[in-house]
């Protein structure tokens, strides 16, 4: 019976069973999506505080009316 020595073991062609994972994709993907969820409510919500501050000439100016801008603006962060 042969002994296996440490030297055999370094000599080895060994592939690893790991890959080098990437700086941005390093979060698993259920958090990078809760992440961009994060992101998206809260550009909706900056947006939409935005929108109810507009006057009637920039309204007019992006084509919408008071009443839209205000059911824009009163909706949740969370809805899209």
């Amino acid at each position: 019976m042969r002994m296996l020595l440490l030297r055999d073991l370094a000599d080895a062609k060994v592939t690893p069973n790991w890959s080098p994972v990437e700086p941005e994709t390093a979060l698993p993907p259920r958090r990078r999506s809760a992440i961009g969820w994060l992101r998206e409510s809260w550009q909706r919500r900056r947006t939409r505080v935005d929108l109810a501050q507009l006057d009637d000439r920039m309204l007019k100016d992006i084509g919408i009316t008071r009443v839209e801008a205000a059911r824009e603006a009163s909706k949740a962060f969370w809805l899209p």
